[in-house]
């Protein structure tokens, strides 16, 4: 089973990717949940970024005053590379 992180604003987002997880990926294993609380996702993006580098982080984030989810993806991910050429798919 390959395992990955997981990073939620609140209890319901966590459930929300636990469920997401063993419904639709059953072959990922979570094997912990990294700490952040609604704004400090934003502030801890960096970090979750690095860490991606070594395990895979599935993070759920609710796109507060974005018009759209590509917008509020850019604003976390602002001055950062967005993901690894070598990246394991982990959903199909």
């Amino acid at each position: 089973m390959k395992e990955v992180y997981i990073v939620g604003e609140d209890p319901v987002t966590i459930e929300i990717i636990r469920r997401i997880v063993k419904d639709y990926a059953p072959n990922l294993c979570i094997k912990g949940q990294l700490p952040a609380r609604g704004s400090e996702i934003k502030s801890k993006m960096e970090n979750f970024n690095k860490f991606s580098l070594v395990y895979p982080v599935i993070l759920l984030s609710d796109m507060d005053t974005a018009d759209c989810a590509p917008l509020a993806k850019s604003d976390l991910m602002k001055g950062m590379s967005p993901h690894r050429a070598d990246a394991p798919k982990l959903f199909g």
